[in-house]
């Protein structure tokens, strides 16, 4: 994976071969060919794996704790395995879409709505401050969040994403409560 995720990254679409891939991950053909069918198949592999790693922080969350605690983590746990792991992550968030796998392309879809979820619970905060959010603003945050991550990927500027956790998390709490953080 961690080849195929290099040469998408140093090369595009167009440098990526089965040739490529066992060249520089120093494996044989037949070893690859163990594992894939083919390149499609190894680049959809790559996408499960980085939608699962990415995610994997959000998925620990109980939804029982404080809401915006939790929003907290969930983002800085996504933002940090973003940075942690930025060819991976460009992997899932920019190639998945091109994808010409219909797995892929789901995965695509379907990262964008990963935090949906966890933004609804913030609907109980904002009914108990008389709030009527937009039926549209879990989605729309939700793809905020990971749009974010894949603009600082695509910018070779991942690090900075921890940085940006807090502010994320007071720009989509205001959405729901119409406040800052309170301290």
């Amino acid at each position: 994976m961690n080849a195929t995720a290099e040469i998408l990254h140093e090369f595009g679409r167009g440098g990526l071969s089965v040739t490529a891939v066992v060249r520089l991950a120093r494996t044989a053909r037949n070893s690859f060919y163990d594992s894939f069918t083919g390149i499609e198949e190894c680049i959809g592999y790559g996408i499960e794996l980085g939608e699962a790693e990415l995610f994997a922080g959000l998925e620990e969350l109980s939804g029982e704790g404080d809401w915006r605690a939790e929003l907290d983590e969930g983002i800085g746990g996504f933002f940090e395995a973003v940075s942690a792991g930025p060819l991976l992550a460009e992997l899932f968030l920019v190639h998945s879409g091109a994808s010409r796998t219909d797995a892929g392309r789901a995965a695509f879809l379907s990262g964008g709505e990963r935090f949906v979820p966890l933004l609804s619970r913030g609907r109980d905060e904002a009914d108990a401050l008389g709030r009527r959010p937009s039926p549209l603003l879990d989605e729309y945050l939700s793809r905020a969040i990971v749009t974010l991550a894949t603009r600082r990927v695509q910018d070779s500027d991942t690090k900075r994403l921890v940085t940006e956790t807090s502010a994320m998390t007071r720009l989509a709490a205001e959405f729901y409560t119409g406040h800052g953080d309170p301290s």
